[in-house]
């Protein structure tokens, strides 16, 4: 399915298709460096995933579980993010421009170096 996605953003959107994690159970994966730009994950229990430097730009992960998820040095600009479970995630230097984190719980999350804009 990622090799699918990652044809579809080569070829403009004209081949391949969006890939669509939603309400998968994908805990401890390993994104880390993937483009996964658009990637609909909403209501995903992502627990302890590695995003680790990921392209995650307007990615859909509404409602997500990604308690203890690194999302060191990646982009979520613009990323869709409301709902979603953040708790004792990792989030060092990763780019949130315009990231919609509305009703995020981020307790105990890493946001050093994190950059709003």
């Amino acid at each position: 399915m990622l090799a699918s996605h990652q044809l579809y953003l080569d070829s403009g959107y004209h081949e391949g298709h969006r890939a669509n994690f939603s309400s998968a159970d994908l805990t401890r994966r390993d994104f880390s460096g993937l483009n996964l730009r658009g990637i609909k994950m909403d209501r995903s229990v992502l627990r302890g995933a590695d995003f680790t430097g990921a392209n995650l730009q307007s990615a859909n992960l509404i409602g997500a579980i990604l308690r203890e998820a690194c999302f060191d040095r990646a982009d979520l600009s613009r990323a869709r993010l409301s709902g979603a479970n953040l708790v004792s995630a990792s989030l060092e230097n990763a780019r949130l421009a315009k990231a919609d984190m509305e009703f995020a719980l981020m307790a105990n999350s890493v946001l050093r170096g994190a950059l709003p804009t």
